[in-house]
């Protein structure tokens, strides 16, 4: 099934494949040069479309991008730790450094790879390349992510994180220590309007809510447990940016701090949802790996 999405133009002399890639998250500007070339833009007023276009304020757009198909996805012999199954999903811990699904430029070595291997029925409503795939981790943030295995489930799980009803929770190290200890952070985030590759707090964003509350401060570290009420593109990562108190680790939006460990400090410790068939509450915990904890020891060591 084909996703579609339908916006006004908003910004005066905007190209419309930046306009695009700043309305879809998710869509690159080269991806949206991409679906512009290929006929899945459509002016309402009849223009034909093209990349360097600039449509004049209150122009509306529609966007069909089409779905992926599973045939190309190779099957991948990738251990996973499975922390629970049963007939309707599965919470994997995912590792630091998996990407969670095939996109532009990998096609190999990602969780779905490793599903499609273990042969287990998977939903296809997030599209071809995304299946049984409910919701996202960044590559280098470890932790729980749940796997639905049929579309009914997939719905559930879906609905859930849109109403806010599931409880995500992060272990996040971060630099300095945030005052006061414990807010929410209540800022729009959307695709940095230079760097492409990067989101920022824009005012032209998506609603974006992060809440937080430091556990231990120490040696100019703090560790938060972090919890998104929304799951918005990197959104922990640049709302801490944004708090002065970015992640220890994250080589993009803390460039200039020293790295000090292998990857960014963020974990997914927990998730919480009723389950769509035994109609009870279920959280899934999963531990912290030893790099971070390891780097914990060091760092906070008083």
């Amino acid at each position: 099934m084909s996703d579609s999405y339908q916006f006004i133009v908003d910004v005066q002399d905007e190209r419309l494949d930046v306009l695009i890639a700043r309305k879809i998250e998710e869509v690159s500007r080269s991806q949206a040069r991409t679906l512009i070339v290929e006929g899945g833009v459509v002016i309402a007023s009849g223009i034909s479309p093209k990349p360097s276009l600039k449509l004049p304020i209150g122009s509306s757009v529609t966007v069909t991008i089409a779905p992926e198909t599973t045939e190309d996805i190779e099957p991948e012999n990738i251990p996973l730790e499975i922390l629970h199954e049963d007939d309707d999903l599965l919470a994997v811990n995912k590792p630091a450094g998996l990407t969670v699904h095939p996109g532009a430029g990998q096609k190999n070595g990602t969780l779905v790879n490793a599903l499609v291997y273990r042969g287990i029925n998977l939903s296809d409503t997030g599209g071809g390349f995304r299946p049984g795939i409910v919701h996202r981790l960044d590559k280098d943030t470890s932790g729980v992510i749940l796997i639905a295995k049929n579309n009914r489930i997939h719905r559930h799980l879906s609905n859930q994180l849109k109403e806010r009803t599931t409880i995500k929770r992060y272990l996040a190290l971060v630099w300095g220590v945030p005052d006061p200890p414990s807010a929410i952070i209540d800022a729009p985030i959307g695709r940095h309007p230079i760097s492409r590759k990067k989101m920022t707090v824009i005012s032209t964003g998506r609603p974006s809510v992060t809440s937080f509350h430091t556990i231990k401060s120490s040696n100019g570290f703090s560790l938060l447990d972090v919890k998104p009420s929304t799951g918005r593109t990197h959104q922990i990562r640049v709302h801490m940016s944004y708090n002065h108190t970015p992640i220890v680790g994250d080589q993009v939006y803390a460039p200039n701090r020293p790295r000090l460990v292998p990857r960014q400090f963020l974990h997914a410790s927990s998730i919480q949802f009723t389950h769509p068939s035994m109609k009870s509450i279920m959280e899934i915990n999963a531990p912290l790996p030893s790099d971070l904890e390891n780097a914990l020891m060091e760092l906070l060591n008083d």
